[in-house]
């Protein structure tokens, strides 16, 4: 595999520990296959762990450069290219035992682990995906709800939506190229950098805060501690406990006031309110039953009476209107996102579905006043696709390519103050969009119904409804 040009690069990422899990995989492939890149293999490592040894702390280059100094030096051979005292054909099964437990460590970095809240969606580099892990090099736009980062054992790094955040290397030093962020180091914290619009900031054992605005402007402020805030290649400016700093992208860090408790520092508090799985006996009667949180469904209308049991409730057989009221939710004041997750499956009774076009489904949230707020409404002259519903403004959205009649996961992502509705295509906010819908009015939710009419029928196997309360947001009208 000699004409494969690549294996220095790979080498390189190998060394630096950026390589990937494929590559790494193809760099080892390489090594069995190809002398050449076993001897470059070799001789890069060997530099490497020399740079390691010499350049570790700042006394060892002085060192270094006196014993480098030596005309008959090792390090001095291997820079004219001195050839190796042995074989490379005996070595190779060494090499390659070993390489995989070496590229293993290597690749084995400390992980920087990711939390998002229930209500949070994080695209990784643009993409949907499981936010797990973060790694050097990838952007997390931080669409809604709130990331907590462990960027060390002794550092964490929380962002609140809307905010593009950039790991820069596996040390944890980033970049907030839009948005706000709280960072809390501990003793024993690593060094790392935090950039911010042109900025660099250097923890010393502190808590700070630091917004990243429009048109290059930043600011940072501090709680605890000390901050070095570097700008355009002048001094360091040390910032105390107290202190904060603004500035733009051509003017100077001014003083500011430091607002400190516009920094959300840590995940909002959550809440269930709702949870039924409905693993009851079968033929259990609906009414009064208990759910596993919140109060005793009612029944408001059925033309039948309603059972549930071995995990489904099913609307098949007529029609229905039945009520589920919430556990009442005791944190007051600032900003509270709902989410309603149901999982859908298919009703028992599907054979009238295709001569009865006036058929409907539907769950509804109502506020405390029994005012319909929005609703998920399913219609049979849409197929059955799901839509959403502002029940106050009478207004729609087109339906989505999902039935209410086939196996699904959907979440309901509710925020009253700030007016938005979404519809998602699993059983968290981190899935597919299907759907938004800005509210004309919002207050909070007290209960909801699960109806089906005129050969509508809906089957469920689990509701969930969830609160996420953030105490220091009251909407953003006055957030910078």
């Amino acid at each position: 595999m000699k004409d494969d040009h690549h294996y220095e690069k790979l080498i390189h990422e190998l060394l630096d520990g950026t390589i990937t899990s494929d590559d790494a995989r193809r760099l080892e492939t390489i090594l069995l296959q190809d002398p050449e890149a076993r001897r470059t293999y070799c001789s890069l490592t060997s530099i490497d762990q020399l740079l390691v040894e010499d350049f570790g702390s700042a006394d060892r280059p002085i060192a270094h450069a006196r014993q480098g100094a030596a005309a008959n030096g090792w390090s001095e051979k291997r820079r004219r290219g001195h050839p190796w005292r042995f074989s490379f054909a005996s070595a190779a099964a060494i090499l390659v035992a070993g390489l995989f437990a070496l590229v293993m460590i290597r690749l084995k970095k400390p992980d920087i682990p990711i939390a998002v809240s229930t209500d949070g969606r994080v695209l990784v580099d643009g993409r949907i995906g499981p936010a797990r892990h973060w790694k050097p090099s990838e952007k997390l736009s931080v669409e809604q709800g709130v990331m907590v980062v462990r960027l060390n054992p002794a550092t964490e790094l929380c962002v609140e939506s809307p905010a593009e955040i950039v790991l820069r290397d596996a040390s944890g030093s980033f970049e907030l190229q839009r948005g706000r962020a709280w960072v809390r180091t501990g003793t024993g914290a690593p060094d790392f950098t935090a950039q911010v619009q042109g900025a660099s900031i250097r923890h010393i054992g502190t808590r700070f805060g630091m917004i990243s605005g429009d048109g290059g402007a930043g600011e940072v402020h501090v709680e605890e501690g000390m901050v070095e805030l570097t700008r355009n290649g002048v001094a360091p400016l040390q910032l105390s406990a107290g202190e904060a700093r603004a500035w733009s992208v051509s003017d100077p860090a001014l003083p500011a006031p430091a607002v400190l408790q516009d920094f959300q520092q840590s995940l909002p508090v959550e809440r269930t309110l709702f949870s039924d799985n409905f693993n009851e006996e079968e033929g259990t009667p609906l009414a009064r039953k208990k759910p596993d949180v919140g109060s005793p469904w009612m029944v408001l209308r059925e033309k039948h009476p309603t059972r549930v049991g071995g995990g489904m409730l099913d609307t098949s057989g007529g029609y229905r209107n039945l009520a589920a009221q919430f556990q009442p939710l005791a944190l007051k004041g600032g900003r509270t996102v709902y989410l309603v997750t149901i999982f859908t499956a298919e009703p028992a009774r599907l054979s009238d579905k295709t001569s009865r076009l006036n058929g409907s489904e539907s769950v509804a949230l109502w506020d405390s006043g029994g005012s319909r707020i929005f609703s998920l409404v399913a219609r049979a002259a849409d197929g059955h696709r799901w839509r959403l519903r502002d029940d106050i403004g009478d207004r729609e959205t087109e339906p989505v390519d999902v039935s209410a009649l086939e196996e699904h996961p959907l979440t309901l992502c509710y925020d009253p103050v700030r007016g938005g509705l979404a519809l998602y295509a699993g059983a968290s906010a981190q899935a597919e969009r299907l759907a938004e819908l800005p509210l004309s009015e919002g207050s909070a939710p007290a209960s909801l119904t699960v109806e089906n009419d005129d050969g509508g029928d809906l089957a469920l196997r689990r509701i969930d409804v969830r609160a996420v309360h953030y105490p220091r947001d009251s909407g953003g009208a006055a957030r910078r």
